[in-house]
């Protein structure tokens, strides 16, 4: 062994025969003698000689990796991918070495660009993509992952297995690349291999909303509208064009295109049939609108519905006698209909306005008189009672008669707001609140938004805590308002205040509370707006009896603002509850000096009272006597200045 190292180190080989004894002994040391180390070295000599000998590199190969060496593993199978010329062998090897960065290694990034070398071979290769597909799924690289999955899909023979990675692609678009318009190509290659799938469809058509891209969504319509197998599919595609086509191309024609096609596959769609009026209406065409009303009158009368065709005909004599004034074709309609049924009431109060129009208000009553008496009840009675009042009121001088009639229309169809805005006024000039409260609430019923609502029971609270005397009934339409709108400082107030006169001063005292910090930014800063409430605070807390609290917040108004005449009287009143005469005269006399009108239950006469009556228990009579006498001047039948009068 030693002789053949020492001829291995001379220089009297030649390179075959130091390569071939080179290896022998390598081999020796790997097999026979058990020193990997002289192996190793060995064969790394070889290479160095020779470095494209397959036979040294394998046996490198394999040496390192039964010693489990892999840190010094992967160069050397980089090193054998670089010197195999086979096309498949390479890819081999490339794959070997990648795994042994992966699972050998723990190296994500090493194999990552591995495997990117086998794709640089041939980018079709589907091991290589799923590998990288697989380290990259969890790595946070979106943009080479959609990439990868955009080359599987390309590369995949089956079409539903392609379009399976295309919409993984798809969704990370949609979702971390936030680039819908990219999102937008990638589903329409899923629906170029396959038409019908129902989720590229889903997905575009909510895309081509996001983006506006309408003449891209009509598209997928009609594809749609020629892929679809039952006419309940083509129904939904076509009223879905019809929508497009009317609110987004502004073509009303169009739209009425697809909704007369809805209507051959089902004349009975009632959605359709309403779009369809609406458009023809909006669009002024009258005649259409005839034609399509008559048809429907036509299938109502042959199905026997009669109260539909009824119903169809009163519609198409109202267009005649509106939109195409021709009160004569009106006029023959109305008598078909009362012909078949001479009590009906549309078409009596359609006809009694045709009556109005030539101004023969007997006639017109008689016929109204003749529709209201059918009792058919519902909104078309309704409507008939509330014309007769206004016939009533305009015409025939009867206002007790156009109060029934409107008490008559709201008990038919509480929500008529013609009615109930009448009988408001009607109410409010007669004094009637109890009939006034009633049609308030029917108004608040049919309000919409929360706004109105809100400023409607304000105004119900108003009433029933005024002219009604029904504090109960004011809290409860308050706390209504309160539930609409948590922020709305008047509601609070009054709330507040309603609270305290139904005795519920516990109730009152945290909604109090609540406008103060709002109002003071958590008592940060100074407002006058909070003396307000500082003094209704006082007020709860007089309620219940605490007058130590109630001070305390009447001197914090007093402090926010000593220029509200509320606040000064409140106090003074309270300092002289307490007999606390010099704060109270003190106060009483300032208020002398302010002209004010009645507040909070109190005139300058009353005032007067107070500074005398304090000036006599003080044993100033001839104070007293004074005040007294002013107090008689601004009002000479204030009994409590006369009786004050009297002890001095």
């Amino acid at each position: 062994m030693s002789a053949a190292q020492k001829a291995l180190d001379g220089d009297h080989l030649d390179p075959s025969a130091s390569v071939e004894l080179g290896l022998k002994i390598a081999d020796w040391a790997s097999t026979k003698v058990g020193d990997p180390r002289m192996a190793e070295a060995r064969y790394r000599a070889v290479l160095e000689r020779e470095p494209e000998h397959q036979g040294a590199i394998d046996a490198l190969v394999e040496l390192l990796r039964g010693l489990g060496r892999f840190e010094d593993l992967l160069p050397v199978l980089k090193v054998k991918a670089q010197i195999t010329y086979d096309f498949g062998a390479k890819k081999e090897v490339l794959f070997q070495a990648a795994k042994v960065a992966q699972f050998e290694l723990g190296d994500v990034d090493r194999a990552i660009e591995i495997f990117r070398e086998v794709l640089d071979l041939d980018e079709a290769d589907i091991d290589a993509l799923d590998a990288l597909i697989a380290l990259t799924e969890n790595s946070g690289d979106y943009q080479s992952m959609v990439e990868l999955l955009l080359a599987r899909g390309h590369n995949t023979i089956d079409p539903a297995e392609a379009n399976g990675f295309r919409h993984q692609a798809a969704t990370l678009f949609l979702g971390p690349l936030e680039t819908p318009s990219k999102a937008v190509d990638v589903l329409r290659d899923v629906l170029d291999m396959d038409s019908t799938d129902e989720v590229a469809i889903s997905q575009l058509d909510l895309l081509y909303q996001k983006l506006e891209r309408w003449k891209d969504l009509q598209d997928l319509y009609m594809q749609k509208l020629d892929d679809a197998t039952d006419e309940r599919s083509r129904v939904e595609v076509l009223r879905s064009l019809a929508i497009l086509c009317e609110q987004r191309f502004d073509d009303p024609d169009e739209a009425t295109g697809h909704l007369q096609e809805v209507l051959m596959i089902d004349p009975q769609d009632d959605q359709a049939n309403a779009d369809l009026e609406r458009i023809y209406s909006k669009t002024e065409r009258w005649q259409d609108l005839v034609e399509m009303l008559e048809g429907r009158a036509d299938r109502a009368r042959d199905q026997g519905n009669v109260e539909a065709e009824l119903t169809l005909l009163v519609r198409i004599g109202e267009i005649w006698d509106g939109q195409l004034s021709d009160p004569d074709r009106a006029t023959d309609i109305y008598e078909r209909v009362l012909g078949q049924d001479p009590e009906h009431t549309r078409a009596l109060a359609a006809l009694a306005g045709l009556y109005e129009a030539n101004e023969d208000w007997d006639r017109v009553a008689e016929v109204l008189r003749k529709a209201a008496q059918t009792g058919r009840g519902g909104p078309d009675q309704a409507e008939v009672h509330f014309r007769l009042a206004r016939l009533n009121e305009s015409h025939l001088n009867d206002e007790d008669g156009a109060v029934a009639e409107l008490r008559k229309a709201v008990e038919l169809n509480p929500g008529h707001v013609g009615a109930n805005d009448s009988l408001v006024e009607y109410c409010r000039k007669r004094g009637d609140n109890d009939g006034l409260w009633e049609a308030l609430m029917r108004q608040e019923m049919n309000l919409k938004t929360s706004g109105e609502k809100v400023a409607k029971l304000l105004e119900i609270a108003d009433l029933q805590s005024g002219p009604l005397g029904d504090a109960a009934g004011a809290v409860a339409s308050l706390e209504r308002a309160h539930e609409m709108d948590r922020s709305n400082k008047d509601v609070m107030l009054k709330l507040s205040d309603g609270y305290i006169a139904a005795g519920r001063e516990d109730e009152a005292i945290p909604v109090i509370e609540s406008l103060i910090d709002a109002e003071t930014l958590g008592g940060k800063r100074r407002s006058k707006g909070a003396a307000v409430y500082h003094q209704r605070l006082a007020r709860a807390y007089l309620s219940r009896g605490d007058q130590d609290k109630a001070l305390e917040h009447l001197e914090s108004a007093y402090k926010m603002d000593i220029s509200n005449t509320e606040v000064l009287i409140s106090l003074g009143k309270l300092h002289y509850q307490r007999e606390d005469w010099d704060k109270a005269i003190k106060l009483f006399r300032a208020l002398l000096l302010q002209r004010f009108a009645a507040k909070a239950g109190v005139d300058k006469a009353d005032i007067y009272w107070y500074v005398g009556d304090i000036s006599l228990k003080q044993g100033d009579a001839r104070k007293a006597k004074g005040m007294f006498q002013r107090g008689l001047d601004e009002n000479k039948d204030h009994e409590g200045c006369k009786d004050g009068l009297s002890k001095c």
